[in-house]
């Protein structure tokens, strides 16, 4: 797989991500930083308090490992089969004539549609699509954070420790009803197609790298738009299975590597780390750890 490198100009201005220190009574501590699978050059390079963090730790965690993902062709293969629709039907069987015309022309506009993707699932047709969403935006998954961080890890044989696994999410994607299903695809190809989504993508990239919580917060609820009382129980399901039961079992995480002993530099998607329902932050101060926002070191 080609990646793009991440160029640091000499003159480049560091951003300056929010980061949190957890610390338990006995000065254990795991650093929390809110991940972005995707981003942008304003991002780079990170500054100091962050990348000092990143060394003190013993090792990384993260969702899952993509970078070892991407260089385990049997690894995705085997995700994938869970995308697979295995009672005979098509895509085109569970959602609108239209969404799958306007998904086939983007897919074939992208050099990316064959035949065979008709046996998938809709969300897979989602992920396919909401990527070169973002790619059209001019945000790039080689300017993810995750990918940055893992990069490095990698590279100097750091301890790298994954929350969940591909499985696990593509599993849990894969589980989801065919009605919600095909209300995500509908949504990724409305964002193929609309000039305003590119300009909230960025945003998020540029809230994170200026480090603006009201801002990122700001971002989150646009991108979540208002649901329309039809769907409210397709958005419930979703709200449930990819955001409330993992932000519960990353909130464990975090205290089990606490417990550890291990100093952790533990990244996490942005929403799971600011969600106002169960998200780790709040949850992790109302059970009684310090939880300090990590200044720019000016």
């Amino acid at each position: 797989e080609v990646t793009e490198e991440v160029t640091e100009p000499e003159d480049a201005t560091p951003s300056s991500p929010i980061l949190y220190k957890v610390t338990d009574e006995g000065g254990n501590t795991v650093y929390l930083l809110g991940s972005i699978h995707v981003g942008i050059e304003q991002m780079y390079p990170f500054p100091d308090y962050v990348m000092d963090a990143y060394q003190s730790a013993d090792a990384l965690a993260v969702e899952w490992d993509v970078v070892a993902a991407a260089k385990d062709l049997g690894l995705a293969m085997d995700a994938a089969k869970m995308m697979v629709l295995t009672d005979g039907t098509k895509i085109s069987d569970h959602i609108s004539p239209e969404c799958y015309e306007r998904a086939v022309e983007i897919l074939k506009e992208n050099k990316t549609y064959y035949s065979a993707l008709d046996m998938y699932k809709p969300v897979m047709w989602y992920s396919l699509i909401s990527t070169l969403a973002m790619e059209n935006a001019g945000t790039s998954s080689s300017l993810g954070v995750d990918q940055y961080l893992l990069e490095l890890a990698h590279d100097e044989d750091k301890t790298i420790y994954e929350v969940e696994s591909i499985q696990e999410q593509y599993a849990l994607l894969g589980g989801l009803s065919m009605e919600l299903q095909a209300v995500m695809l509908e949504d990724a190809v409305a964002m193929y197609d609309e000039p305003l989504y590119g300009m909230t993508i960025r945003g998020m990239c540029q809230a994170w790298a200026d480090g603006n919580e009201e801002d990122i917060l700001a971002q989150i609820d646009a991108g979540e738009g208002v649901v329309p009382p039809e769907q409210a129980a397709l958005m419930e399901e979703f709200n449930t299975t990819l955001e409330g039961q993992r932000n519960v079992n990353m909130t464990q995480y975090a205290k089990d590597c606490l417990e550890s002993g291990e100093t952790v530099f533990y990244a996490v998607g942005l929403a799971h780390l600011l969600d106002d329902v169960n998200g780790l932050v709040d949850t992790l101060r109302e059970a009684g750890y310090t939880v300090e926002l990590v200044q720019y070191a000016s």
